[in-house]
């Protein structure tokens, strides 16, 4: 510190920082590049379609790593290339095996070989959750928001009372826990979380006790995993050799579901739409949100849910072809609107 005071900018001119520092704004991109650049050396090919994750080809052999800054978790069919990979990263950088992934980012990964079957879970996460917000004791409900539940601003506080009341509330801090596990583990939270963040500027005592309710519900299910699992009747063809264990490769796997209500946000009058794909028995990716626009029908407003969706599963059948991973047969998507049907296939009828 007695330097940097001595420090005269106009006698010594400016500093050049030489090497990144933790916290800077620049470290996580100097980060990336030196990570990038070293995995390409090592012969892997960065995704196009998704840029933290790698893939790495050699005849039959394969290795896939996913980055999540400074996470890494590979995936191969080869034992021998897996260590030599990891350990030509291990003269780059400082790397600590921690063996086969059971936790991932508050995720436990569940595996079950003989059946061939792999859980993702949050329960640990929930629990701590619930410890953290003093709600260990909290009775279970079977629904994350209450029936006829309607969300509005009307009750939002208004008074100077009414918002002293809601000060010390950690409305916030709960959302965002409950977000990170609506979009790891829990679609089934997806919408409730997304209906209740709408809130978060000035949220009320009644929204406070329905993100208290979704809490509550994810106490009485914690033990709910994403369970995806091996269809051995189904082995393709990738990257030149037959596989029959992990995620199936072939045979029309990826199938979607999606559905919007009609004008459902009281104060907007928008729709609400989501959606969820599912590949190797469990789902994969899924989303509720509030659209953007205000549909004038349900059939508009089904029509508009269903486009997100297509582009969704559209970017992971390209991603899932840069990995290897490639399929003939389209991708159903199940729609329960027969006038958003009609118009998704450009005719006048359903037939």
């Amino acid at each position: 510190m007695k330097a940097l005071d001595r420090f005269d900018a106009e006698k010594n001119g400016i500093w050049k920082l030489r090497k990144s520092l933790y916290g800077l704004k620049q470290a996580s991109h100097i980060w990336n590049k030196l990570l990038d650049g070293t995995l390409k050396k090592l012969g892997f090919n960065r995704c196009g379609k998704d840029t933290c994750v790698y893939l790495f080809q050699s005849e039959a052999k394969f290795i896939i790593l996913a980055v999540h800054m400074d996470n890494m978790l590979i995936v191969s069919n080869s034992k021998s290339k897996l260590a030599e990979m990891k350990l030509n990263l291990t003269r780059h950088f400082k790397v600590k095996d921690l063996g086969e992934v059971k936790f991932l980012l508050g995720i436990e990964v569940i595996r079950d070989r003989k059946s061939g079957s792999i859980d993702l879970s949050q329960q640990a996460y929930i629990n701590q959750l619930l410890k953290r917000f003093n709600l260990q004791d909290v009775n279970p409900v079977t629904t994350p928001l209450s029936s006829g539940t309607r969300l509005t601003q009307d009750d939002c506080p208004v008074t100077d009372e009414e918002k002293r009341d809601m000060e010390n509330v950690p409305y916030a801090s709960l959302i965002g826990a409950l977000m990170y596990a609506a979009i790891g583990t829990r679609p089934d939270i997806a919408f409730a979380v997304g209906a209740l963040s709408r809130f978060l500027g000035n949220p009320g005592r009644r929204h406070w006790n329905e993100v208290k309710r979704v809490l509550s519900y994810l106490k009485g299910t914690s033990s709910y995993v994403i369970r995806y699992y091996a269809d051995k009747s189904e082995i393709g063809e990738v990257f030149g050799y037959s596989r029959g264990v992990g995620m199936r490769p072939t045979g029309g796997s990826i199938e979607g579901f999606c559905d919007s209500d009609w004008a459902g946000c009281v104060d907007t009058r928008r729709s609400t739409s989501g959606f969820v794909w599912m590949m190797g028995g469990g789902a994969i990716c899924w989303r509720s949100k509030l659209q953007t626009i205000v549909a004038l029908s349900s059939t508009e407003a089904e029509y508009v849910g269903a486009t997100p969706a297509v582009q969704e599963v559209v970017w992971l059948r390209d991603l899932l072809c840069e990995l290897g991973i490639t399929s003939t047969a389209p991708s159903l998507l199940n729609m329960d609107n027969r006038g958003a049907v009609c118009l998704t296939r450009g005719a006048g009828d359903s037939n």
